[in-house]
């Protein structure tokens, strides 16, 4: 291997038509380093009219020198490349040699782009990855928007599984997204919530025959996500996402504890120590019956040496009502964890006497969808990998990205999510 191709395979250039000029081709000239370099080759026919080179047809007129931008660690690095110039004699048209470096018209190598892309993958900045790659923030989201070209348009295909779900993203305003809930690919970002927008974006992007092909669709207890999914997907199932009923059941326990705190707070002195009891502790009453230990002693502040179980009693007695919502919720997460449809159905139609109003809100709100809770219960699919995403998207925004346009915000979500290689299951 020459000099002259090791320097070429150095920088990342490959391009067997590009060639160091003989005579100091690397200069540097204070935090820039400049590559010196030819393209020229035998063309195969004219770009322009089609005719074929039969080595006289088209020759050469003059060159063109073009400063592209390189990929560099310390310094700027650029390659300036004198282009060939051709003239073709059958149409009297010119055009330029083309190379595998740089895109034609472009001034800024693939390899730059290629970085800047795998930096987009991070939850980094625009600053920070336009400072690394030595191009501008909006070349960064120029090559983003470019990308994402490819997974737009309609036509497009659609997962035999989906979620969706919204993400708050710039003065409270609440935008809709949805996944691919096996691979965990974002499938599509809209700036709004908005129900017609929602139905317009999947009639516009999807036909009815792609649509026909889901078969569960995801969602959390929005009414208006659940009465329109039947009309955008005719043949999918409803499965309502776990962690938002429990959320739902959790809430009601947690009001009610703290409704029970507000009164015991104004009352004498043993009120007021049972009032610290229920706030230093309340997070216990959210356990799972089978993972409060019974058998376990340990020194809590406020009790002495005690079990959590004796714990969990002693607050429970405090008042009548807080223990009724209690083992209302316990039967909840039970039917929950052991996938048990009949329980949870036997659960939200009982006629619950002595529970909180707040309960007995939830309760309620479960029968409204208890005909969804059957697939939620035994489903293996959930909004977990949604929820992911949706972290990643806040950890970007507080590292200071900021975007203000929800188009660019959306690009940069498919470009960090969809371009890397992942192959999951379902969540349970």
């Amino acid at each position: 291997m020459s000099k002259t191709n090791s320097i070429l395979n150095l920088i990342g250039i490959q391009d067997e038509n590009t060639k160091l000029i003989e005579k100091n081709p690397i200069k540097t000239s204070g935090p820039n380093e400049i590559i010196y370099a030819t393209l020229t080759y035998q063309p195969q026919g004219c770009c322009k009219c089609g005719i074929k080179n039969d080595g006289s047809i088209i020759i050469k007129y003059g060159t063109k020198t073009s400063r592209i931008t390189l990929s560099g660690l310390e310094k700027n690095r650029y390659l300036v490349l004198k282009k060939q110039r051709f003239q073709c004699k059958a149409c009297g048209q010119t055009f330029i040699a083309q190379t595998s470096v740089v895109d034609k018209y472009c001034y800024i190598a693939n390899q730059v782009k290629r970085k800047s892309l795998d930096l987009s993958r991070e939850t980094i900045c625009k600053t920070t990855n336009a400072r690394l790659c030595h191009i501008s923030e909006a070349t960064v989201q120029r090559i983003c928007n470019a990308e994402v070209l490819k997974y737009k348009g309609y036509g497009q295909r659609l997962p035999s599984n989906i979620g969706i779900d919204e993400f708050r993203y710039r003065n409270q305003t609440m935008a809709f997204d949805y996944i691919d809930n096996d691979s965990g690919n974002i499938l599509g970002i809209l700036p709004n919530r908005r129900i017609k927008d929602i139905k317009d974006h999947f009639y516009n992007r999807y036909n009815l025959k792609e649509r026909k092909k889901v078969q569960t669709v995801t969602t959390d207890l929005n009414a208006g996500y659940i009465h329109m999914i039947p009309e955008l997907f005719p043949n999918a199932t409803i499965i309502l996402d776990r962690f938002h009923l429990v959320q739902l059941m959790t809430r009601a326990l947690d009001r009610t504890r703290i409704k029970v705190m507000n009164r015991l707070k104004k009352g004498n002195n043993t009120d007021q120590k049972r009032y610290r009891r229920l706030k230093r502790y309340g997070k216990m009453l959210k356990l799972k019956s089978k993972d409060i230990s019974f058998t376990d002693y340990k020194l809590y502040y406020l009790f002495g040496y005690f079990t959590a179980q004796m714990i969990v009693d002693k607050l429970l007695a405090y008042d009548e009502l807080l223990k009724r919502t209690w083992e209302v919720y316990q039967c909840f997460m039970r039917a929950v964890d052991q996938r048990d449809g009949v329980a949870m159905s036997t659960l939200i139609h009982t006629n619950w006497s002595g529970i909180s109003p707040f309960m007995r809100k939830s309760l309620r709100t479960l029968r409204k969808y208890s005909h969804l809770l059957t697939n939620a219960i035994e489903s293996p699919y959930s909004n977990g990998l949604i929820e992911g995403t949706h972290n990643t998207i806040k950890r970007m925004t507080h590292n200071g990205c900021g975007y203000r346009n929800i188009e660019n915000l959306s690009n940069r979500i498919l470009i960090m999510n969809n371009l890397k290689t992942k192959s999951r299951k379902a969540v349970v």
